[in-house]
């Protein structure tokens, strides 16, 4: 059962005749001031701490000051001095004395000591509390004394009257109003929230969630006031200056983008094709002088980076001056070390300043009881709600736990007006509600309570940022490629921001650029580059890369690109002389880094061959074409097996993560040379490095083929070659080969003529199945009833089933044709309305952050 807590007015009434209220809670001690009637001498509602040390002084501010002090007067390490300081007055709040920590044997030496020292000596609200003692005459009023801790007692008199929050009767706990998304929570606030009325509203939410950075963005756009407050951290310019500092000591590996920031501001933009390259490989005369600045700045001390820094800007940054002075690191050198004494400064106590304090209030679940506000909206009261209970010695954690509990009971009963607005699932998984409703009233999940659930289709009318309409029709797609396709089937949503937000590696020369290139030029000029010798070739790959890499990133490269390009001019000599084939090739020479340091054309009629296929609504780029074979190089050092890349390719197999390429690129080519037996070819030219250091490597190691038949599996199964494929590769007495030997291919394909497989993708479903015993009796009837007939015809089912896990198929072909329209349809049908996030993990999805469900 929730009890019902007294509201303010009650509680004013309760105690507007004693001379001083203690409570805990400031928001509670304002609001029973704000409804003072008559006059009163000195304070009347107060918090123990308020009451003691007569200064606005939050646990932070006090903190930092006693920390920098520490820092100042003791040779403990930042992080010793935060965590001792923090051990020391965890301790004392919770035990009413400063020196219980000495009891504890992990704290008992010289560190404690030096910390106890300096709170002794420096004036602050624990001490405060130790030394204030009320006036016997007045008439004193406890509210809520469970929630004093240890040190906040050590304020009350001797007497004093305890005024209770709750009361002996049921509170009513309102319906739960839920949203399918947290953008649907925000767009109800809005609907309900306005300037005129935001005095008037409070949200309690959880600032660690991703509701009040929705929240606050929304009202920014509304322009609806809220109370807010911004951490120094939060600058823009401190972090520009921290993150340049620590970049400076790198030198050479900037990029352009690291910097992005400055060089905006000179007038740089780092947003094209160059963001990658490194500062240093870059030929710009407004770069020059801050290069120059970079050159030396690890040599600096903080005062004289920042006046550098400010230069570049052409402004002051007097917040900044004001940290490094309070740190003492103004005349301290540019290190790794200073440069992480002021990250975790800012980490462990970021200052903070009132950008607003009007408008709605932005309240915290886990810090605050009373709300002084007519309407009040609760946001998630999910899990996230819970409190933690520190482990401490010290710590009493079921009187802890059981504070939480009653803080919680007694802050959802806020505002005249109540609304909980909350999700119950966010991608498909359940959302738990707090703990403490369990605790409470047994709530273990939002729907054991009354429930509205709210759809929002509808956009508010408000106008949000500016933006304007357009009338344009959406473009129709056509044509899909494969890692278009990769991605839309992964995810709708991951397609749709691909679109939208570019890759930083789309149009830098990388590695695998540079390989696709040069095995282009070989398949065209074999003979040049023989008699050009592969070190020129390498020494041209390691100057395109240059600018991208780290010089010791550019050592291994250099191994790459040898062994690389030798496997390659070695898999390319292999085949047979590259044959033309008609897939629509790109007009004129394409750009080919080779082909420009040697001024030649390459051909582009069987390398790097483009194609755009409307009947299929499939485009792409085929690296090599070798009359019915289709190759692909790949760079990655692991290949993959032949089971595995049917199984990604095939529409019937795929699971989260598909790779259509293969598939698609045969439909291209079966198109071309239709009725043909065709394949497809990975070429993993980078794998097996250990054994191509050697010069040991087989190419056949590096290189996994799929076969295109031209036929349905259940017809080719009929031909002769599959026959011989089930007996051959093992001795005679194997089981498979003598019972298929004996009963013959005539008889072989008169069973499967007259029984088509029912299972064709799993081997232990088919020999188990009806269709697998008659099989079975088939061979015995014709072989003979021997236990090797029956081991027999079970491995050959087996084995008829890897090779239809192990190959392409015309009904492979012609399915993936009808979903690749599909999917092309319903890629059109989202550009209309919205694209989903569809079924897989959304955790592993690369547009993750993006993604608000």
């Amino acid at each position: 059962m929730i009890r019902n807590r007294k509201n303010l007015e009650k509680l004013y009434k309760e105690v507007k005749n004693y001379d001083l209220v203690l409570t805990v809670d400031a928001p509670l001690a304002e609001g029973l001031n704000k409804r003072i009637d008559k006059a009163v001498v000195g304070e009347f509602a107060e918090t123990p701490r308020r009451y003691a040390f007569d200064e606005e002084l939050d646990d932070l501010d006090f903190k930092r000051e006693i920390f920098l002090e520490i820092v100042e007067r003791t040779d403990l390490t930042w992080k010793q001095a935060s965590y001792m300081l923090e051990t020391v007055l965890e301790s004392w709040k919770n035990t009413g004395n400063l020196y219980s920590i000495l009891e504890e044997e992990q704290f008992s030496g010289n560190a404690a000591e030096e910390i106890i020292k300096i709170l002794e000596e420096i004036n602050n609200p624990f001490r405060a509390l130790e030394s204030t003692n009320i006036d016997e005459d007045k008439d004193v009023a406890v509210i809520a004394p469970y929630q004093f801790n240890e040190l906040d007692r050590k304020v009350l008199p001797d007497d004093y009257d305890t005024v209770e929050i709750f009361e002996n009767r049921e509170f009513e706990l309102p319906k739960f109003n839920i949203f399918s998304s947290a953008s649907e929570i925000v767009e109800a606030l809005k609907r309900n929230i306005s300037k005129e009325n935001a005095e008037n509203v409070a949200l309690v939410v959880d600032s660690d969630t991703r509701y009040q950075s929705l929240i606050e963005s929304a009202f920014k756009s509304e322009e609806i006031p809220y109370n807010s407050t911004e951490k120094l951290s939060e600058k823009e310019d401190l972090r520009t200056f921290i993150s340049l500092a620590r970049l400076a000591l790198a030198k050479d590996r900037i990029r352009l983008r690291d910097v992005e920031p400055v060089v905006q501001h000179l007038g740089i933009d780092s947003s094209d094709s160059k963001s990658q390259v490194k500062v240093s490989e870059l030929e710009d005369d407004r770069l020059s002088e801050f290069t120059d600045f970079l050159n030396v700045a690890s040599f600096m001390d903080f005062q004289d980076f920042l006046e550098g820094f400010q230069d570049l800007l052409g402004y002051e940054q007097n917040h900044i001056e004001e940290v490094l002075e309070d740190l003492g690191l103004k005349e301290e050198s540019i290190t790794e070390g200073s440069i992480s004494r002021l990250e975790y400064y800012l980490d462990s106590f970021d200052p903070t300043q009132n950008s607003e304090d009007s408008g709605v209030l932005l309240a915290s679940p886990k810090s605050t009881v009373y709300i002084d506000r007519p309407v009040v909206f609760y946001i998630g009261m999910s899990s996230e709600w819970t409190q933690e209970v520190d482990q401490r010695s010290w710590i009493d954690r079921e009187e802890v736990e059981k504070r939480n509990l009653q803080n919680f009971e007694a802050l959802i009963q806020n505002g005249e007006q109540k609304h909980y607005l909350v999700q119950d699932k966010e991608m498909n998984e359940e959302i738990s509600p707090c703990f403490y409703f369990t605790e409470l009233c047994g709530l273990e999940s939002f729907s054991d309570h009354r429930t509205e659930r709210f759809s929002l289709p509808q956009k508010s009318k408000l106008s949000g940022f500016s933006k304007e309409d357009s009338l344009e029709e959406p473009e129709t797609v056509e044509l899909l490629s494969q890692s278009s396709l990769n991605r839309f089937v992964q995810s709708p949503r991951a397609y749709y921001f691909s679109r939208l937000v570019a890759d930083t590696e789309k149009d830098i020369m990388v590695k695998g650029n540079l390989f696709h290139e040069f095995a282009e030029f070989y398949a065209n000029f074999p003979e040049f580059v023989e008699e050009k010798g592969r070190e020129e070739f390498v020494e041209i790959m390691k100057k395109e890369i240059r600018p991208y890499v780290d010089d010791i990133e550019l050592e291994t490269l250099e191994t790459e690109f040898r062994i690389g390009i030798r496997n390659i001019e070695s898999f390319i000599d292999s085949r047979d002389s590259p044959e033309a084939v008609e897939l629509e090739p790109e007009e004129g020479p394409g750009k080919n880094i080779f082909a420009e340091y040697f001024d030649r054309d390459v051909e582009k009629h069987f390398a790097e061959l483009t194609f755009q296929n409307k009947d299929i609504c499939a485009k792409g780029k085929i690296d090599l074409v070798l009359g019915n074979e289709l190759v692909d190089y790949k760079s990655s050092s692991r290949s993959r097996s032949r089971k595995k890349i049917i199984r990604d390719s095939n529409v019937e197999l795929f699971d989260e993560k598909p790779d259509f390429q293969p598939i698609m690129y045969l439909s291209e080519l079966r198109d071309k040379m239709p009725d043909q037996k065709l394949k497809f070819t990975y070429f993993y030219f980078l794998s097996d490095m250990a054994s191509d250091i050697n010069s040991e490597s087989d190419m056949d190691e590096k290189t996994v083929s799929i076969t295109y038949y031209p036929k349905d599996f259940n017809d080719k199964i009929l031909d002769l070659e599959v026959f011989e494929k089930l007996i051959k590769g093992v001795a005679k007495s194997n089981d498979r080969r003598k019972t298929l030997e004996k009963l013959g291919h005539p008889n072989f394909q008169k069973f499967f003529e007259d029984n088509k497989i029912p299972y064709p993708y799993d081997k232990d479903k088919l020999v188990q199945s009806e269709f697998g015993r008659e099989f079975v009796k088939y061979a015995k009837k014709h072989v003979g009833d021997y236990k090797y007939v029956e081991k027999g015809a079970d491995k050959a089912l087996r084995k008829l089933l890897e090779f239809r896990k192990t190959n392409f198929f015309k009904e492979d072909l012609d399915r993936f044709e009808e979903f690749l329209e599909e999917k092309v349809d319903e890629l059109n049908e989202y550009k209309g309305s919205r694209f989903p996030v569809g079924d897989n993990d959304i955790d592993r999805n690369p547009y993750r952050d993006m993604i608000v469900e």
